[in-house]
């Protein structure tokens, strides 16, 4: 368990919203770091998300930027959060604040066990390697459940941080099928088996 500050506890806080009182957080679907916490991602979110996504450091081709211009990130957010049972999408905060400074999501794929990885991070914090440690804690504890066996992430050939990021973190460029998806041509995918 992560203690936190009784502000990070508090009537209006994503914690108060998911039912945790006191400050103490339960393991996962709760992460920390040394810096970061990572916790599902709440609609209490969404004011500090549009506003980092919103910052012209922030790639407008990414369709997170495209939902903020479009005004359809509020939709999206509600859709990955909904079940809280199972969460998908987490925000990730710094442990003295429970501001959202980016998002790390597992969506379940149609093949067993698969799950796709995204994260972005408000441009704000970049070149501080909080991506990877969010990336990498998610992962670890993730990797701890049975049901999540392989980890694939599709990523711009042109987006050479994130394909570092993935490879540091284990992930290997994979040619063929590993998903149902289609992945778009200038794309590569990147795969991690978290358990075989």
């Amino acid at each position: 368990p992560c203690d936190f500050t009784a502000a990070c506890s508090g009537r209006g806080s994503p914690f108060h919203s998911l039912g945790i009182m006191g400050g103490v957080v339960p393991s996962w679907p709760f992460i920390s770091t040394p810096r970061l916490h990572l916790r599902p991602a709440t609609m209490n979110d969404l004011p500090a998300m549009e506003l980092a996504l919103a910052d012209s450091r922030f790639p407008s081709d990414l369709p997170l930027a495209r939902m903020v211009r479009e005004s359809r990130l509020s939709q999206w957010l509600q859709r990955m959060t909904s079940d809280s049972s199972n969460p998908k999408l987490w925000a990730a905060t710094f442990t003295d604040d429970d501001t959202c400074i980016g998002t790390v999501a597992l969506v379940e794929e149609k093949t067993p066990r698969t799950w796709w990885l995204s994260y972005w991070l408000s441009p704000a914090e970049w070149h501080k390697g909080l991506a990877r440690e969010a990336v990498g804690a998610l992962l670890a504890g993730a990797a701890r459940h049975s049901s999540y066996a392989q980890v694939v992430a599709a990523v711009a050939r042109s987006n050479l941080p994130s394909i570092r990021l993935l490879e540091q973190l284990e992930f290997t460029k994979v040619s063929g099928v590993v998903t149902t998806q289609a992945i778009p041509e200038d794309h590569i995918t990147l795969r991690r088996w978290l358990q075989e």
